[in-house]
């Protein structure tokens, strides 16, 4: 038989503890899930910036050859 929290306190207290230390569990993983979600951001955002400065020197490029060629 249990008794209840009133009676027996520490059972309560031991209760409290593991649902402080699941919900800071849950806590850190959030938080890691969101820097992650921060780096593949800035990732794509370096890789978005290198493809459009390629693009642009491509263009000058083509601008070149139609200009040189006409």
């Amino acid at each position: 038989m249990t008794l209840p929290w009133f009676l027996n306190p520490w059972a309560e207290v031991r209760r409290l503890r593991e649902s402080c230390f699941g919900l800071n569990r849950n806590w850190c993983d959030a938080l890691a899930d969101c820097q992650e979600a921060r780096d593949e951001n800035a990732d794509l955002r370096r890789r978005i910036a290198e493809m459009e400065e390629q693009r642009g020197i491509d263009q000058r490029r083509t601008d070149y050859i139609r200009r040189t060629a006409g």
